[in-house]
């Protein structure tokens, strides 16, 4: 492996014939107990999270071919490996100071020692790396709705998906976009139903985060829809959603990733009847005697297990609708 500049990598990409460019693989390494991973886009302009590598699983050498695998699939130019930025601690003397300069010196050894060893199994030979100061990257990206959505499914490495999210008083409720792009599926901060939000009384950093972070490398996360208050009417939640968000976006695990805000109004049709069909089918099986009142209710109460499918589903279905009129259009 070949240590370059920054920016002499870059441009030596740029100097290839677009055919022939390959991808950047950004590491970084976390608490020295895995390497959180991301590759840039064919267009190499945008960053996509791949699944992290644990490093209490693998020595070097598997790790190493873990890198040989991505290369063979992906055809890597260089690495860009993240480095603690050390030049802002040398102002202020105070020991607190002093304590995250030694920390920092520390993590800054670990990294080059960890690139050295990967160097010296062999198994990379050729590949060019670069290191890129941390202080630099950057937080969590807006995207407005449909070109977040047009992006998507225009690049979609690895089968990406997106998460809707919905942050409620008590509880924050989840789903995932299917591969296909079509449909939402809830899921669970429980193994054992798929409907189970988080709660909201064990505070966001904490379960949330290593909710998301699970998420992220199991489904290859690319972005949130959030679910904003109709036209903002809701001003004490349009402030707490938008600082828990603003929160997420600083850590640095969901840095390469994109983030929209779609209005709870605009939700499916589709799924409602979905929802109400299966919980009548139900009741009527388990339940045959059960007051109409009483069906109605359990009725609602399933329904708002499901608002965060709800959410994402009008969203995949407006922006699916809004693809297709448009490539109606060209066509015609």
């Amino acid at each position: 492996m070949k240590f370059m500049k920054p920016f002499t990598l870059f441009k030596e990409l740029q100097k290839m014939k677009p055919l022939n460019r390959g991808h950047f693989l950004g590491l970084r390494i976390i608490d020295n107990k895995h390497v959180d991973l991301a590759m840039s886009d064919p267009s190499n302009k945008n960053a996509v999270p791949l699944s992290a590598i644990n490093m209490e699983e693998c020595n070097m050498d598997l790790m190493a071919e873990k890198f040989q695998t991505l290369n063979s699939k992906h055809n890597f130019t260089g690495f860009v490996v993240g480095f603690p930025y050390l030049k802002c601690y040398h102002v202020n003397q105070s020991s607190e100071t002093t304590v995250m300069q030694q920390y920092l010196r520390q993590y800054a050894v670990t990294v080059m020692n960890f690139i050295d060893d990967l160097s010296k199994t062999g198994k990379l030979q050729g590949l060019k790396y670069t290191y890129w100061d941390e202080i630099f990257a950057l937080e969590m990206r807006y995207m407005k709705p449909m070109n977040l959505f047009k992006e998507w499914i225009r690049n979609p490495l690895d089968g990406g998906c997106l998460l809707g999210l919905c942050i409620h008083d008590k509880a924050v409720h989840l789903a995932v976009s299917g591969p296909d792009n079509v449909n939402a599926v809830p899921i669970s901060a429980s193994q054992h139903c798929s409907a189970i939000p988080i709660p909201r009384e064990e505070y966001y950093k904490d379960l949330m985060v290593d909710k998301f972070q699970t998420l992220i490398s199991e489904y290859n996360l690319i972005g949130f829809v959030v679910e904003y208050p109709y036209k903002g009417s809701d001003l004490c939640r349009v402030e707490e959603i938008k600082k828990i968000i603003n929160d997420l976006s600083k850590i640095r695990n969901f840095q390469s990733l994109k983030y929209t805000y779609w209005e709870e109004s605009i939700a499916t049709e589709v799924m409602d009847f979905v929802v109400d069909h299966h919980v009548e089918f139900v009741l009527e099986n388990l339940k045959p005697d059960l007051e109409s009142k009483s069906k109605q209710i359990i009725k609602d109460f399933v329904v708002k297990k499901f608002v965060a499918a709800r959410l994402l589903q009008g969203y995949l279905d407006c922006g699916n609708t809004t693809v297709a009129i448009e490539n109606y259009k060209v066509r015609k």
